[in-house]
């Protein structure tokens, strides 16, 4: 377990979060970071078109070559379990927690998780929604779905893009 950063690590932490938006190629710096405050194996920053099945943005830090060209193949998966659950997700300020959220019937049976996180010996994985329209900036509220039934085209544009931090053990 992560012990608790004090406040100079934590707001060294977030300087350095900032510091990617004046430096793109900060991100790995960052990325590490989180992934060590979280006591995590690997961190990723990503922006998924989830409309397309297309990464736009894909930041990692602890994940081997092979197995980021071996995680391509599941892109589509990967997006359709996002979808369903976030088509029913209480709150975007809450984490998606595999362990937490997605059934072990579909783990044992899911591709992804059994040819590609299995092997590497990934047991969780969490993610932060960080903007989740194609309208939506960071610092725009996002849309509150908790407990509403949505309509097709309010789901379509939650579908359109997804912006997550995860962090694996």
């Amino acid at each position: 377990m992560a012990k608790a950063l004090s406040h100079h690590e934590l707001s060294k932490l977030i300087g350095t979060i900032y510091d990617c938006a004046l430096d793109p190629e900060r991100w790995e710096h960052a990325l590490a970071g989180i992934r060590d405050a979280l006591d995590a194996q690997t961190a990723v920053l990503q922006l998924d078109d989830l409309a397309n099945d297309r990464l736009l943005i894909y930041r990692t830090v602890g994940i081997e070559p092979y197995w980021l060209e071996q995680q391509a193949k599941y892109i589509p998966e990967i997006h359709a379990r996002l979808l369903e659950d976030l088509s029913t997700w209480p709150s975007l300020d809450m984490p998606h927690v595999v362990s937490r959220h997605i059934p072990q019937t579909y783990l044992e049976t899911s591709r992804y998780f059994q040819e590609c996180l299995k092997p590497q010996g990934l047991v969780d994985v969490m993610s932060f929604f960080l903007i989740h329209t194609p309208t939506a900036l960071p610092a725009s509220p996002l849309p509150d779905i908790s407990g509403k039934a949505l309509s097709p085209s309010a789901k379509s544009s939650l579908a359109d893009c997804c912006c997550r931090m995860c962090a694996v053990r």
